[in-house]
């Protein structure tokens, strides 16, 4: 009946210890889908033993039991097809790394439980993740366009395998996007994420950004985001995006933290490379409120204290708690994970649309509290 039933199999993705609950989501759901389609089944395989180059070899018209969460404590397996005296391993990856040896673990494991010999596939999002030598390795936009090619060639096209489909798309695994998912991840050695974040900045400024002149600017201040770029369109002190006011009074930057050295922040998760950070910055010239006056408002202490207790599900950095080389100049930020805002964008568009989203839901979090705009009314009223 599980074999069957899609919702039974879904049940078993519960998360636990060091288990990535989306992954065992994605392999759950997979499974199921080979399972109920025979076809299917046999064109992946027939993508898997096409990228393989050595003696393993299955029996003629063999049909594999696909399995799931097989193994052991030293070697669960994600997925197998298993052949009786064969089997065809697969390990299922998002954006986490491997762990030490795993697929090491898995080759001895199968070479006792299977006698007749096993291949280990190793499935991630993206090449850079295809370290210690599994017999086959796939990207999951590859896995996406097998999938999507024998959907093609039926006549009858099952639904729920456009539905698998949009999983994959949904989560950054699908067709390539302008600003692409692996381009986000391998920013850090190769940078190949700046030049498309310079396209999407210029015209995420050229967007309504009404709503938040009404409630932020101070009497004369400009109403338009400010492009931030460095020399040659890289990053400007380590970030890419708007600056939504043209003083620092306080000031609020929206965009990507790209490198945090000059802010003395590191980033929310490493594995997931930059971050699409909020950032309120303070500096002061002739006539505007003293940082040191800002800093040390009731205003101020009241939005650290608010966002501490909760931060609506963004990071919240605070550079005078436990620092002891805090950054004046930058005191708060609000961020997460760059890849978590454009995940399953596919054009400019949607990303466009996925950074003004993102934007309005971390400049509400930090302004839902009103500390900002007492701050300003009571300077202002001097």
């Amino acid at each position: 009946m599980t074999d069957d039933n899609l919702f039974l199999a879904l049940k078993r993705y519960a998360p636990g210890p060091n288990i990535d609950p989306k992954e065992n989501f994605l392999t759950e759901a997979f499974a199921w889908l080979l399972r109920q389609h025979e076809g299917l089944a046999g064109h992946f395989l027939q993508l898997v033993l096409e990228r393989y180059d050595g003696t393993f070899s299955l029996d003629r018209g063999a049909r594999p039991q696909w399995l799931t969460q097989e193994g052991n404590a030293k070697a669960r397996l994600d997925m197998v097809a298993d052949f009786g005296t064969q089997a065809i391993i697969f390990e299922h990856k998002l954006w986490a790394s491997l762990g030490e040896d795993q697929i090491d673990k898995y080759r001895e494991y199968g070479a006792a439980r299977w006698v007749g010999g096993v291949l280990v596939v190793l499935i991630a999002p993206r090449r850079s993740q295809f370290s210690q030598n599994p017999d086959v390795a796939l990207t999951w936009g590859e896995v996406y366009r097998c999938a999507s090619e024998w959907l093609e060639d039926q006549t009858s096209k099952p639904s729920i395998v456009r539905h698998f489909l949009g999983l994959l798309q949904s989560e950054g695994l699908g067709p390539p996007a302008p600003i692409s998912h692996e381009a986000i991840l391998s920013y850090l050695p190769a940078k190949t994420v700046e030049p498309q974040l310079v396209p999407l900045v210029q015209e995420v400024a050229r967007r309504d950004w009404t709503w938040f002149y009404e409630r932020m600017a101070w009497p004369g201040q400009k109403r338009e985001p400010l492009v931030r770029f460095g020399p040659k369109d890289g990053p400007w002190w380590g970030r890419m995006g708007v600056d939504l006011l043209d003083g620092w009074r306080p000031g609020i930057f929206v965009g990507a933290m790209l490198n945090g050295d000059d802010h003395r922040v590191g980033l929310s998760n490493r594995e997931l490379g930059p971050d699409f950070s909020l950032v309120l910055t303070y500096h002061q010239d002739d006539g505007e409120p003293p940082r040191e006056e800002f800093l040390g408002s009731d205003e101020f202490a009241r939005l650290k204290k608010r966002l501490a207790a909760d931060a609506g599900g963004w990071d919240f950095v605070d550079h005078f708690l436990n620092n002891p080389n805090p950054n004046p100049w930058h005191p708060l930020h609000l961020r997460k994970p760059l890849l978590e805002v454009m995940r399953g964008t596919q054009t400019f568009e949607e990303q466009v649309l996925a950074f003004l989203k993102a934007g309005r839901e971390v400049i509400e979090v930090l302004l839902v509290g009103e500390e900002l705009e007492a701050f300003k009314a009571r300077w202002a009223s001097r």
